[in-house]
């Protein structure tokens, strides 16, 4: 039972990672025109040790590594009502491109 638990969180892993990956290479046009003048506050709307955290803190690393982003990103978790607390603090930095 917790061998099927790992596996179908890597699967997760590998889905976001290739989702991401896929992403950037259509926005090339869109990521060269802006580059962040300040750290980039990513939200999870989840908690700490969550699918979607362990997600957010294993590509950061690789962001850094090989300097995809000219400044430090920083995951923000924003647990509580099923999301909606994270989905709610982006929609309040509305106009933020660093949210």
């Amino acid at each position: 039972m917790r061998t099927q638990q790992i596996l179908k969180a890597w699967r997760w892993a590998l889905v976001a990672a290739l989702a991401v990956g896929v992403t950037g290479l259509w926005s090339g046009i869109a990521t060269a025109a802006w580059q962040p003048t300040k750290s980039v506050e990513f939200v999870v709307p989840a908690g700490t040790g969550g699918g979607a955290d362990i997600m957010a803190r294993f590509i950061f690393p690789l962001v850094e590594k090989h300097k995809l982003s000219p400044q430090p990103l920083i995951v923000v978790n924003r647990s509580g009502g099923a999301g909606a607390e994270g989905f709610m603090h982006v929609k309040e930095k509305k106009g933020d491109p660093h949210v």
